[in-house]
């Protein structure tokens, strides 16, 4: 596994052309499953973010007649949101850490042969 600063620009190019075409067919393909029965499921956390932020936007603000613009604020909603924004970030720490246990696992040959011989040493002891 090539961390991606190790990536040459050949490499890198090659890359992105990949993972492109793979974005394009995945995004092609929730598409069609949108214009079937559109679904949340079919979003990722920022897209349904975006989405409910427009739905939000297009629905006016029912109007009690009294003129004033109050703006009120679900609790309940509120907690929710806030839940949801720990859980993303508790997921990206997440993603975070199996970068760096994965990138710790990378050793080189001479710390792979001191491991070795560091593991013979602990059989013969016990």
């Amino acid at each position: 596994m090539v961390k991606i600063p190790d990536l040459t620009n050949k490499q890198l190019v090659s890359q992105l052309e990949k993972y492109g075409k793979i974005m394009r067919q995945l995004v092609a393909e929730r598409d069609k499953r949108a214009a079937a029965k559109d679904s949340d499921d079919l979003y990722t956390k920022a897209e349904l973010a975006e989405r409910q932020a427009a739905r939000e936007a297009a629905t006016p603000a029912a109007s009690d007649g009294s003129g004033d613009n109050l703006l009120s604020f679900d609790e309940d909603e509120l907690s929710a949101m806030e839940d949801k924004a720990q859980e993303a970030k508790a997921k990206s720490e997440e993603d975070d850490e199996e970068v760096r246990v994965t990138q710790l696992l990378q050793l080189s040959k001479e710390d792979l042969a001191a491991l070795q011989a560091n593991k013979k040493k602990i059989q013969k002891k016990g």
